[in-house]
């Protein structure tokens, strides 16, 4: 029977890991430096879903005040389609909402209809699209959010 990941902190030891995974997942991805800061930062809340010392998949959100936006979010290609996103997304709202935040903002492409069923499930709402916000392919951003309340 095949383990379901641990849900726990990133650490700076998880980096290059990770790094891998956004290298993979996106055609801009973020940058080593970027993702450290995240990991450093305490208005970030960063999590890795690992299986016997592999990351599988990792998300990474801020908070400031009462609001958050969801940063980053990827699972490794092999391991998606196993409820590991939804375990991470559930795990990082648990702990946004532990720190006072009301409402969860996040961009994602609208063509990425994975994601965007997976947010909507989780109670998401679209509220509007910011034109041409990706490049390579530019795409627009469909702009959701979840007013915590509904958590």
């Amino acid at each position: 029977m095949e383990k379901f990941p641990v849900i726990r902190e990133m650490t700076i030891g998880d980096l290059e890991e990770v790094f891998r995974i956004e290298r993979d997942s996106f055609s801009i991805p973020w940058s080593k430096d970027s993702i450290k800061k995240e990991i450093e930062s305490k208005n970030s809340v960063c999590l890795v879903a690992e299986t016997e010392g592999s990351i599988e998949g990792f998300i990474m959100a801020r908070a400031v005040l009462d609001e958050a936006e969801l940063l980053e979010f990827a699972v490794r290609e092999h391991s998606r389609g196993r409820g590991i996103g939804r375990e991470l997304l559930s795990k990082v709202l648990d702990a946004l909402k532990q720190r006072g935040v009301k409402v969860v903002y996040l961009e994602v492409r609208p063509s990425n209809k994975v994601a965007v069923g997976l947010y909507k499930s989780a109670g998401f709402s679209e509220y509007g699209r910011r034109r041409d916000y990706y490049m390579e392919p530019r795409e627009d951003a469909l702009l959701m959010k979840l007013p915590v309340e509904k958590l």
